[in-house]
This record gives C-alpha cells, sequence and structure tokens, in this order.
C-alpha cells in the first residue's frame, strides 16, 4: 500500500496530512489531488511518496482524486519554495499555491505561441486615409503601425488591445504575420562597444556571484553600465531577469529597452489581465522572452533558461513583504540564484545598511562604484533655535525662496507630511481627535474636510464639536502638511505658479516643461528627471528633518538618508550647482555636522554602522519578531511568559541571547489583541537553531489552538 504526504494552501493546515494511495493509481511529487479532510474535499499538493509512515494505516483515508499527470514543478522550484519554507518558518504548502499562479499556463492564444505581429498593409492605408479618419484610436494605431510592427501579446503597453487590431484586419488595413524572432536573436549595436574597465574581470563568470553596482536603473544615462555583461548574457541564449521594486517605475525603462536591444522585451505585474499574464508565461517558458522587467513577484516565474538576476534599488523596504508570509523578496532572488547558480546583481546609489556590512566583509562583490557627484550641491542648515517659524518654514528660508523666485529659478520643496495638518487638537480639554479603531492620530484634509487615519485606510468626516468635551469651535489643526505649506506659499507669492504633486495626482512629464518661469512644487515623492522635466530647478528644499531623531523605529534614520541622497542623484547635472536647505532645531547634531562638511552617503551609513555596533543592532546582530493575535485576552500574557521560559531553557542561558518584550501591537480591530517579542542573537547559527524549533515549543504550551502566531525573520 503507498503512503503519500499532501499540504494545503492554508496557514492552520500547515501540517503535511498522510493518505493512502491504491495500486493502480500513480501519483508523482508536486502533482494536485483532491482529498478528504472530515466532512470537506481540499485541493492538496503531493510532497512526498513512500510506503513508511509512523500512524496507523487503518485510521489513513484514502485520496478522491488525482489532478495532475505530471509534476507542476521544476527541481529549482521546488528546492526555492523549500529553503523559503524553512528559512522563513511558513507553510510549505501556502508557498507552493503561491508559485502555482506563476506557473499554470492554460488556454494559450495561438497567435501568442507561433508569436505573431500586427503588420501595416501598404498597399491600401495611405497617409491621405489615416488624416481623413475620425476615430483617434484607429488613427493613432496606423500611424503606430507606420514606424513600427506590434507583437500581438504586447498591445496593451500602448493602451490598445486587440479588439481594435481585429475590427482594423476587418478592413484590411493590417494584417497578423508569424515570426521567427527567439531568445537567440540579437543584432550587434555600439552601444555594447563601450566597456568599464574597471569590473571587466568580474563579468567573466557566469556562475552564482552577489555583486553590487552602485548604479541604478532608473537613471538612463547610466545604463552604460549593464550592457556589455547584458549582451554577453543574450549571446548564450539565456534570459534576464530585472526586477524593480514599483510598478510605476518599469513603463520607462521598458521603452528604454526597447531602443536599444534588438530582442524581444517584456512586462510582466501583477495587475495585468489574467489571459495577458497567462500569454506572457507562456512565452517567458517557451524562451521567446529575452528580458523580463517586473515587479519582485515575477521571481517565482519558470524560466527557459535564467541566465542573470538584476535587482534595482535594492535599498527599498518595499521589498519586503509585509501581510500572510513576510518573506523578503531581495532575499528570495538571492536563493533563486544561488539554486540556478547564476549571478545576481543588487542596484541601489544608496546601498542598505546590510548590504554595505557584506560589502566590508567580503560576501558581496563590488562590480562598480559611484563617482564623487555631491560636490556639486551646496548644503545650508537653518537653525530654528529661537526663530518664529509659520506654517513649517522660517522667515529666512522664505527670503531665499523669494531671491530665487526673483532670479527665474524653479524651486523643489520636499515635504513627507500629507494631508493639511498631522493633528486636530480641541484648545480646551487639550485632547488629539485619535482613531477609535487603532487610537492613532488623524490626519487633517481641508479641501476634502476629512479625518484620515494612515494605519487604518479609515476616512471620516472632520467634526464641528469636540467629540470628547462636546464644545464647539474649540478644534486647531497643529503640524503642517503639503496642503498647508501649498496655501501659504500661494498666499505669499500669488504671481508664482505653486504646484503640489502627490502620490494621489502624479502628473504626466509634458504638463510640467514650463520654460525659463519661476516655479515652486511641493512634493513627498522623488521625481526623476527623466520623466519629470525641470529646467531651472536650483534649490532644494527639506522642512521635516527632525522627526527621524525620536522615532521609536531604529532603521528610520537610514531611510531618511537613503531618501535624501536618491534626491540629490536625481537632481545631479554636470557642470551645475544646486543648493540644499534643510530646516533643524538641532543644528549642532553630528548629521548635519557631516551634511554640511562632508556631503556624502558613505561618510553617514559609516556613522550608522557605528551607531549600530554599539548598541548590538542588525546587521551586527540577527533578529525575529513572533507576533500573538487572540480573541481572548486573559490567556495571552501567560502563554507569552511560559514561552519565554521555554526559550531561556532551550538556549541554556546564552548570554549572546537577548529576548525583547512582551510589546504591546495596536491592530485595526478591537477584538484582537495583538503583543510581539523579539529573539536577538549576535551569530545568525544559533538563532537559526532557535528558529527551526519556535514552532515545535510553541504548540506544546496550552492554549495554543487559540493564538495565532506570526514570525517576522529579519524584520525591516
Amino acid at each position: 500500500m503507498k503512503i503519500i504526504q499532501v499540504v494545503f494552501n492554508s496557514v492552520k493546515l500547515y501540517k503535511p496530512y498522510h493518505y493512502l494511495l491504491t495500486d493502480s493509481v500513480i501519483v508523482n511529487i508536486g502533482c494536485r489531488v483532491i482529498v478528504p479532510i472530515k466532512n470537506k474535499k481540499y485541493i492538496g499538493i503531493v510532497i512526498y511518496n513512500d510506503n513508511k509512515t509512523n500512524f496507523d494505516i487503518n485510521k489513513l483515508k484514502y485520496i478522491d482524486q488525482v489532478i495532475d499527470k505530471k509534476s507542476l514543478f521544476n527541481k529549482n522550484i521546488w528546492k526555492l519554495a523549500k529553503q523559503i519554507s524553512l528559512y522563513y518558518q511558513y507553510s510549505f504548502g501556502k508557498i507552493l499555491f503561491k508559485i502555482l499562479n506563476y506557473l499554470t499556463v492554460t488556454n494559450v492564444d495561438n497567435n501568442i505561441a507561433d508569436n505573431n505581429v500586427w503588420l501595416l498593409n501598404h498597399k491600401i492605408v495611405t497617409p491621405e486615409l489615416i488624416q481623413s479618419l475620425k476615430n483617434n484610436k484607429q488613427k493613432f494605431v496606423l500611424i503606430l503601425l507606420q514606424k513600427q510592427h506590434i507583437f500581438y501579446n504586447q498591445s496593451i503597453y500602448y493602451g490598445l488591445n486587440n479588439r481594435i487590431m481585429f475590427a482594423l484586419e476587418k478592413k484590411g488595413w493590417c494584417f497578423l504575420q508569424k515570426t521567427n524572432i527567439h531568445l537567440h536573436y540579437i543584432q550587434k549595436n555600439n552601444i555594447f562597444k563601450e566597456q568599464n574597465k574597471k569590473y571587466v574581470h568580474y563579468t567573466k563568470s557566469y556562475t552564482f556571484n552577489i555583486w553590487t553596482l552602485n548604479s541604478s536603473l532608473l537613471y538612463f544615462n547610466e545604463i552604460i553600465l549593464y550592457m556589455s555583461y547584458i549582451k554577453n548574457i543574450l549571446l548564450y541564449k539565456k534570459q534576464i531577469l530585472v526586477i524593480v521594486p514599483k510598478k510605476n517605475y518599469i513603463f520607462n525603462i521598458y521603452k528604454y529597452f526597447m531602443k536599444i536591444f534588438n530582442v524581444n522585451v517584456c512586462l510582466f505585474y501583477s495587475t495585468l489581465p489574467t489571459k495577458q499574464k497567462k500569454n506572457i508565461l507562456y512565452n517567458i517558458k517557451q524562451g521567446n522572452k529575452a528580458i523580463i522587467i517586473a515587479t519582485p513577484s515575477s521571481i517565482f516565474i519558470k524560466f527557459y533558461q535564467l541566465g542573470l538576476i538584476i535587482l534595482t534599488e535594492e535599498h527599498e523596504y518595499t521589498y519586503k513583504q509585509m501581510y500572510n508570509c513576510k518573506y523578503n523578496f531581495k532575499h528570495i532572488a538571492i536563493f533563486r540564484a544561488r539554486i540556478e547558480n547564476i549571478p545576481i546583481c543588487l542596484c541601489s546609489k544608496t546601498f542598505c545598511l546590510e548590504t554595505i556590512y557584506n560589502i566590508n566583509n567580503g560576501k558581496y562583490k563590488v562590480l562598480y562604484k559611484i563617482n564623487n557627484i555631491y560636490d556639486n550641491f551646496l548644503v545650508n542648515i537653518i537653525n530654528l533655535e529661537n526663530t518664529i517659524v509659520k506654517h513649517g518654514i522660517s522667515k529666512k528660508l522664505l527670503n531665499i525662496i523669494y531671491m530665487h523666485i526673483q532670479k527665474r529659478e524653479q524651486i523643489i520643496l520636499y515635504c513627507t507630511h500629507q494631508g493639511y495638518a498631522q493633528t486636530v487638537l480641541c484648545n480646551i480639554c487639550k485632547q488629539t481627535i485619535k482613531c477609535t479603531i487603532c487610537c492613532n492620530n488623524y490626519i487633517f484634509y481641508k479641501k476634502k474636510y476629512q479625518l484620515y487615519c494612515k494605519i487604518c485606510k479609515y476616512t471620516i468626516k472632520m467634526f464641528n464639536i469636540c467629540p470628547y468635551c462636546h464644545t464647539s469651535y474649540y478644534l486647531v489643526p497643529i503640524g503642517s502638511g503639503i496642503e498647508q505649506i501649498t496655501e501659504f506659499l500661494k498666499s505669499i507669492f500669488p504671481k508664482t505658479y505653486v504646484l503640489c504633486i502627490t502620490e494621489y495626482n502624479l502628473i504626466k512629464q509634458d504638463t510640467l516643461v514650463i520654460y525659463n518661469k519661476p516655479m515652486i512644487i511641493i512634493t513627498s515623492k522623488i521625481l526623476y528627471k527623466r520623466y519629470f522635466y525641470f529646467t531651472n530647478n536650483t534649490l532644494l528644499l527639506f522642512l521635516q528633518t527632525d522627526y527621524i531623531f525620536f522615532s521609536n523605529h531604529f532603521r528610520t534614520t537610514e531611510y531618511f538618508f537613503q531618501y535624501l541622497f536618491n534626491i540629490l542623484n536625481n537632481h545631479f547635472i554636470k557642470n551645475i550647482n544646486k543648493t540644499i536647505i534643510l530646516q533643524t532645531n538641532y543644528y549642532h547634531h553630528i548629521f548635519f555636522y557631516i551634511m554640511l562638511n562632508k556631503n556624502k552617503y558613505f561618510y553617514l551609513t559609516k556613522m550608522l554602522l557605528q551607531e549600530r555596533k554599539t548598541m548590538l543592532l542588525p546587521p551586527y546582530s540577527y533578529q525575529i519578531i513572533i507576533i500573538f493575535e487572540t480573541c481572548k485576552k486573559n490567556i495571552l500574557s501567560n502563554y507569552i511568559l511560559t514561552l519565554i521560559k521555554n526559550f531561556v531553557c532551550f538556549t541554556k542561558n546564552d548570554k549572546n541571547f537577548l529576548i525583547i518584550g512582551p510589546i504591546n501591537i495596536q491592530k485595526n480591530y478591537k477584538k484582537i489583541f495583538c503583543k510581539k517579542i523579539i529573539l536577538q542573537h549576535t551569530s545568525k547559527t544559533q538563532l537559526k537553531k532557535i528558529k527551526q524549533n519556535i514552532l515545535l515549543v510553541t504548540q506544546k504550551i496550552k492554549y495554543f489552538n487559540f493564538i495565532k502566531i506570526i514570525i517576522d525573520v529579519d524584520p525591516i
């Protein structure tokens, strides 16, 4: 009698279940099966096939149905799923089903499989015919087809769909034709001739290596650094995966790659239509796509033959998954590169401290170092001690803004605070209006006259009466946000164009081409110069800087430095000097001393690493956060205390092992009580041993079934 182990797409059913097979049924590892659990039927994946079991065979059930004849996973994908499950202590079944979304390709359009392209019928379509058309979309398509062909599965990148194309085909204006363009198709291009001699010796290796490149694909003038190696990978008939942290960036990178490379380049992101996703996945699997520019989840895709992974903006905290399994896509990309035995390149202008630490230890290789560009920036610090500040702006700063406007220059003001005010205070009872769910302060939006909680994403109408003391007309907005600063500057400079750009109203680059006119731009986003054209900006302002010294998160200063220096890198133009102004109440802090005298990201990271070393914080130690959630408040504290005692016994009073907590966590729902503890050790191997026993230790404690446990490895 055959026995199989099955895992499920569930956190609760995290353990593999054992089932019996009849002799006539054959099931491979990695196939889906339908099995019974109590009175219900579930779809699971077979992970083990053997005749041995510790359970009584008479108590085991038979499977109901086999869905797949062959395994859905190849060896490398299976190894990747196992490594993620072991490292992050997460359900193996849940990870397999997550990966399954990027592997199953069914009902693929024949036009995709044949790699068809749309071509213009030049015999019928003439310039006179195109000009006479009243339908703007059809007119746009025909003009586009005059310049280039359009791949059947890439019409969405031009804002089109194949319904329009088929409508034109019926009229005989265009037609589909099969092409032979494949992975190995590449033409020689002059851009490949340029090669940086500093890192040519590294690019001879095509096996697993972790390289770091102090550059970014988002700055297209530096893309030349990648070209030589990308060319070699393509000539070896291998694919390249370019991972971008946010969807906003990938379209511009895609257009630029299409201009440079004579190979098939494709985009992949989560919000693509389902049919479009299937078509792209099929082409990648068949090897019809040479370069894949995609969001982080693309690391799970099944490739024809992967040769290189480029991870852009490696410092971005958005690579960390904050819901369900708290894995980091950067680490998973390194896992995938190690399993595939291919190099991975971590790219950023501002490396995170962990990457710099690994570079210093020789774990990562430096491919290219940035030149000193910060000499073009003149840094000024405005001391706000004993000065009057209106709406977050001092008189001295207003005078500087006025001087630059008189010179007909453009000014960019970076403000991280959203809305009109950061909170609303009652002058009678001295209480701030807080969210009823999570008890955090509401952000006030004056235009919409609403209060918004950024934790719960909850919006309510602004109060006219204080909800605590019930007095009217005494509610005062506290703290300046983007709306308030915009309103203030418009009143001070009525003849100057003041533009506010937020994540909700990102404007196309064409609308910002205002030549030789003074303008004040207020934003919280990094406006990349390739997408937004600012002709005369010479002044960069940073209003809120002091919050980094009072944050309860030790990584806040690191994130701010990355944000600041990415802005400087973005605004760098050769032979043009620019002024940077930071306002602060703590003028004598070492951060401002380094900005004034050194003005380099390297010196600031050196300072932070020294600070982390003295405080034994990552990367000089390693952490795991365990989060506990329950509806029963009484059992939670006792459960955590028992668990801490078990950890102390397990580690045998290890002096390098530290337990921080329990700490209360505010949850979005009133009825759920949430706490966390932090496990910290200076040795990664010792913490790994503790991590592997977390689930075993937690299960033995009373009331385990009433508590949901979330493990966050390498928290950010």
